[in-house]
Order: C-alpha cells, then structure tokens, then sequence
C-alpha cells in the first residue's frame, strides 16, 4: 500500500510531500486472506461515494479503486505561481497519481492563454475519468468554461464532469475550499500533495455555481 504521511518541520508545519512516499506491505496467506485485505483496504482509503470505487464496481472488481481503464487529463500551467507549475507537479503531484490503478494519465502542459479551454472543449469525455488542473484560480476557470462551451454540454452533463484542482497559483481560492474542507473533515494539512492524494483517493466534493447570460443587441 502506498502512503504519503503527514510531516512536521519547525518552518513549513504539518505537510506531505510527493518526495516522501512510504510503502506498506500487506501479508497474506490465502485468496480469502487477500480478498478481505482488499475490502478494509477499499472501507479504509476511500471515501464513500469515491469516484474510483463508482468506476471499479461498473468492473465488477472490489479492491483499491482505480480508473477502470479511462484516462485522466492532467494540464498543467507552467506560469502558475512563479512559474513552478511543472516543478510543482512533478516533485508532489505526479508520483501520487501514478499510484491510481488501472488509470493512464494525459498530461498536457499548457503553453498559451485558452489552451486548457480548448482541451475541456475537444476532449472526448467517455474517455477520461476526470481532469486534473495545476495551477491556480484562472486555470481551473478556463476548463470549467470549456466544457460549458461543448455542442453537447447539456446531454453530457458538463457541469458535473469531475475536476481536480491542485494549488500551484498565487491565491488559490477554489483549491483552498476544496482542501480545505477535506482537510477540516480528515485533519489534514493543505499542500499540492493532500490535494493529489484527495485525488487519488476519489474525494467528490460539489460546489454551487452561478451563471451570468447577456443578451445580445445594442444599447
């Protein structure tokens, strides 16, 4: 079982890191043994109403969760921040989500304004499991907008279209909502790697949205 536990520093506080990953073995000596461990490991890690263990019971597989075969589109802004949007997902993102099984990661790094719009609005979303955004508030506002912008964003349900946010910008608003109120549930601290691991782990939270239409014609 792979963890990322919660370090404390005298600077920096309680935290994870992507950088600090301690595996667990689990020892067995049967299948029911092993199909046991598998159901306390899928009560233990996921949370109910996991994304992961939805998409594994339309498998028929129990255990630890995973994308049952789909994609996950990760856009990663390098800008964001000071321009650490790469380092930041390479260093405590990446090797979180490469834990997720029977999951293969898209990972696009973004290189123009409207680029992950344009990837919300194109991408075929049967196939994808989610998608996952590094950066701050402005990324994750240009791929909600792009997938209101899809033709079929009402028969698909583009609004409920699963998203991640993982704080890489300056503010980070929404990500810190988001994690927050993961955090304030589980006790945990707010950093890029809590963030992937609420992730990894299929934690669903919803959010209101408000819409603004203007109408068109002058005056």
């Amino acid at each position: 079982v792979h963890t990322f536990p919660v370090t404390k520093s005298l600077f920096s506080g309680r935290r994870r890191s992507g950088t600090h990953r301690r595996d667990v073995p689990i020892r067995f000596s049967s299948e029911h043994e092993l199909a046991a461990a598998q159901q306390r490991l899928t009560r233990e890690c996921l949370p109910a109403g996991s994304l992961w263990a939805s998409l594994r019971s339309g498998n028929g597989g129990c255990g630890g969760g995973g994308g049952n075969g789909k994609m996950l589109l990760v856009l990663v802004n390098p800008a964001a921040g000071k321009g650490e949007g790469v380092e930041a997902y390479e260093r405590d993102v990446a090797p979180v989500l490469k834990c997720i099984p029977d999951l293969r990661l898209d990972v696009r790094v973004t290189q123009r304004r409207g680029e992950a719009h344009a990837a919300a609005a194109g991408i075929q979303l049967e196939k994808y499991a989610g998608i996952v955004c590094v950066g701050g508030d402005g990324t994750l506002a240009e791929v909600f907008n792009g997938l209101m912008s899809r033709p079929d964003a009402a028969a698909a349900d583009a609004a409920a279209f699963p998203l991640g946010v993982i704080p890489a910008g300056s503010g980070n608003a929404i990500a810190k909502s988001l994690t927050g109120k993961t955090a304030q549930d589980r006790g945990e601290p707010c950093d890029r790697t809590s963030a992937a691991l609420a992730i990894a782990r299929g934690n669903l939270i919803g959010l209101n949205r408000a819409e603004v239409r203007t109408g068109g014609g002058g005056g």
